[in-house]
């Protein structure tokens, strides 16, 4: 039984879970939203949170953790792939073209 299957079936039962199998480097899931970051496109709520969030972004992949970076980069994932229905991103009407979130990359 595979990691996925185990949360599904065992650990967050009647919980809304959507298990997603990761290929790659996190560092090659990560440039893309380091690209819109760097372009200005990424927009952070204030909050106590934002000295621990930035400190690993900027430590990253050098760093001891990284599993904001990877929450990140997989929550831009869905975003710009517009694979969460009813959640686009903010100022934007419409959802990235597969060749437009390529080129993120």
């Amino acid at each position: 039984m595979n990691t996925i299957d185990h949360y599904l079936r065992y650990i967050l039962p009647g919980y809304s879970f959507y298990g997603d199998k990761k290929t790659g480097s996190k560092y090659d899931r990560a440039r893309p939203v380091s690209a819109q970051a760097e372009a200005g496109n990424i927009k952070v709520v204030k909050g106590r949170w934002n000295a621990d969030f930035f400190n690993e972004l900027e430590l990253f992949p050098d760093g001891i953790n990284d599993d904001q970076v990877d929450a990140l980069s997989g929550a831009f994932d869905k975003l710009a792939l517009g694979l969460m229905p009813g959640i686009r991103m903010l100022g934007s009407r419409k959802k990235l073209t597969k060749h437009e979130y390529e080129r993120c990359k």
